[in-house]
């Protein structure tokens, strides 16, 4: 049995993300195979009585980098799941609709000046890498995320691919009755990756409802009225629900619409394909990884509205399918098996070791 400290950004519990769902399916995993396993959020906890620490979350590099570098500090080893893609090299900026005075002003020379005043901010690929070089292990969630780290990360490390599951939401039979408000159906929080700009402009041109359902992402209040001004009669908006309520938003959906800029690989829609929903997503290589040329399946480039308008017409006219083989390949425990082979290596290793020197550096 080793003793496991799981640790994840500090607002992990309250802005709940996929990474907080990979987190929890983690934790639940590891516990399954007989570990102890324990959660902090903290930036240096004592790990006098863990054997193990499992990061997550390297797009939000400062608090990562600081877990990593206490676990450094006390000879403990880490895993890292990095959820990552670098968002600068995907999101445009008329993605954001920000004034151009406002777009000159926040430019990237002007960030880097600013950002290098603090020390922590001086280079965030160098604390990427670092946290990613460090680890004994690295598990991107997709071939393309791994492909990915390499192309941006100048530096070496260890890597096992271990996939998104899901856990299919309990859901009511399609409601056919014609009393039944039917609509397009945009799940997430609110922002520019999401890319819900987009999809209102897209909806300028259907004739159907769409429901966007989620909160303004952190710093995207500015984004979401904007969002909400463009958006036509056919919109409507609900703030987030709970994943138990999915199942029912779900039930009057004609397809769910996640036409984000990068998913890696957007749990919603993964969770809607196993539904037999149609699903609107981008053509993006993490995306593409997963679906690959399913019939339920309709893409779009994130960055034009007519082809996110046209993937949804396509949509609608497929209808529902079956979700049952798409749920059976992607079950959580059969796809962590790699990070089960992982943890055994480490703890047959400590088992080796003398009690003195149970502890391994991770570098």
């Amino acid at each position: 049995m080793l003793r496991i400290l799981i640790q994840n950004r500090h607002d992990a519990r309250e802005i709940i993300g996929g990474d907080t769902v990979q987190m929890d399916e983690t934790a639940d995993f590891l516990r399954s195979q007989g570990h102890q396993v324990n959660f902090s959020f903290d930036d240096a906890p004592d790990l006098e009585e863990v054997d193990v620490v499992h990061l997550f979350n390297l797009t939000r590099p400062v608090q990562t980098y600081r877990q990593a570098c206490n676990a450094r500090r006390q000879t403990t080893p880490y895993f890292l799941s990095p959820v990552y893609w670098d968002l600068q090299s995907v999101i445009p900026w008329k993605a954001y609709e920000f004034p151009r005075s406002l777009r000159m002003l926040v430019s990237a020379p002007f960030l880097q000046r600013r950002l290098n005043r603090d020390h922590l901010f001086r280079d965030v690929k160098q604390l990427q890498s670092k946290t990613v070089s460090w680890a004994r292990c690295v598990f991107p969630s997709s071939v393309a995320e791994e492909r990915h780290l390499q192309d941006r990360l100048a530096c070496s490390f260890r890597t096992n691919v271990v996939q998104f599951g899901i856990r299919v939401p309990t859901h009511p039979s399609f409601d056919s009755s014609p009393s039944a408000r039917h609509y397009f159906l945009c799940l997430g929080g609110i922002g520019p990756r999401k890319n819900q700009l987009g999809l209102v402009k897209a909806f300028r041109n259907i004739d159907a409802h769409l429901l966007i359902v989620g909160n303004a992402s952190p710093g995207c209040d500015a984004y979401d009225r904007e969002v909400r001004r463009l958006s036509g009669p056919n919109v409507e908006f609900r703030p987030a629900v709970s994943h138990d309520e999915v199942g029912l938003l779900f039930a009057q959906a004609i397809a769910v619409v996640q036409p984000s800029y990068i998913e890696t690989p957007g749990l919603v829609a993964m969770e809607a394909a196993a539904c037999g929903l149609p699903i609107v997503v981008a053509d993006v290589p993490p995306v593409r990884e997963y679906f690959g040329a399913s019939d339920s399946c309709h893409y779009c480039d994130p960055s034009d509205a007519r082809s996110i308008a046209r993937a949804c017409e396509m949509a609608r006219d497929a209808g529902r399918g079956d979700g049952k083989e798409f749920s059976h390949r992607h079950q959580w425990d059969q796809l962590m098996t790699p990070m089960a082979d992982a943890y055994e290596q480490l703890e047959a290793e400590l088992a080796r070791r003398p009690l003195s020197h149970a502890r391994m550096n991770g570098a």
